[in-house]
């Protein structure tokens, strides 16, 4: 029997906020209406999973509210669906460019400027991808897609037959169990991470030998006219 897998992309985080890791308002709102629009379906799930980080919290526990359970805490910490740490990435690129005598980009302007933060951010990732970022407490790309993928083996196999099964996670770490999904080169996962919106929901198909992806960045919650503002990206 084929098992259904969703993989759900946190609600809006906090950008530029002191503690990036937490929902905003608006965040809020979206876990609430997804778990709402799930109900109103009759959707229900064998099992829900979490990444550790607090805004996957959030999101698991507001959607499982929304739905109506009893237990909004009934989910079950699986810490290899964490996003990667996004801190060391960008200081490791910034103090490289500083080294190297280059003192182009307005740190200053990273926390208030959402398209000039992912201007940097994007430079910062091709780098760490590629392997040039180098530091003590920076997680390699190449162990996060190893950590995800492994994550993804655990989901299979929480699937079992014919079960329904959900983790809150994050853009990135979709990214990659979509890349093992597809069968795409790793280098090239990161790119599906910019377009994740977040609250949406991507439906992986497990029949116990072969996944495929039957639905991606679904936010269906979110699609009426009163609703739109509330599709976010970061």
């Amino acid at each position: 029997m084929v098992s259904e897998i969703y993989l759900l992309r946190h609600g809006q985080a906090s950008f530029g906020a002191e503690d990036y890791d937490r929902l905003s308002e608006a965040g809020e709102t979206q876990a609430r209406l997804l778990g709402e629009h799930l109900a109103e379906l009759g959707m229900e799930f064998d099992a829900i999973f979490s990444g550790a980080m607090r805004r996957q919290r959030d999101t698991a526990r507001i959607l499982l509210e929304g739905m109506g359970h009893s237990n909004p805490e009934g989910f079950e910490i699986m810490d290899h669906f964490n996003e990667f740490d996004h801190l060391p990435v960008l200081r490791e690129y910034l103090e490289g460019m500083i080294a190297g005598g280059d003192a182009s980009v307005d740190i200053p302007r990273l926390r208030e400027d959402r398209p000039y933060f992912q201007k940097v951010f994007d430079a910062a990732t091709a780098d760490w991808i590629s392997g040039k970022l180098q530091g003590p407490d920076l997680e390699s790309w190449v162990e996060f897609c190893q950590r995800v993928e492994n994550g993804m083996v655990a989901l299979q196999e929480a699937a079992g037959q014919g079960r329904r099964v959900l983790v809150s996670t994050s853009a990135g770490a979709i990214s990659v169990a979509l890349q093992s999904v597809l069968g795409t080169a790793r280098h090239e996962a990161l790119r599906l991470a910019w377009v994740i919106r977040n609250s949406s929901l991507t439906r992986i198909l497990w029949d116990g030998e072969r996944a495929s992806m039957e639905t991606f960045n679904s936010v269906a919650h979110l699609e009426n006219g009163k609703r739109m503002d509330l599709i976010t990206y970061r």
